[in-house]
């Protein structure tokens, strides 16, 4: 089975699992069922920040979307030295 192609690198910006959903006009229902969770509700978790997907689960979405959602997406970045106050 080929894999999908991956977003072209260096990517430029993030994108969110729910700006993905929304930009290609795709439910919750039909992503949980394209990563293999029988449950829409775990979807909007990971939408919503209030659940972090397993590694495993990461791997799915990733390869669902084409690489166009990567697993960094999930995490803030870190602030920069001279806003922590360095």
């Amino acid at each position: 089975m080929a894999l999908p192609r991956l977003a072209k690198w260096p990517r430029t910006g993030r994108m969110t699992l729910g700006q993905y959903l929304q930009d290609n006009s795709i439910s919750f229902s039909e992503f949980a069922r394209r990563i293999g969770t029988p449950h829409a509700r775990t979807v909007s978790r990971y939408v919503k920040g209030t659940r972090v997907p397993s590694g495993r689960m990461m791997g799915q979405i990733v390869k669902a979307t084409g690489g166009a959602v990567q697993v960094s997406d999930f995490f803030e970045p870190a602030p920069a030295a001279a806003d922590a106050g360095a």
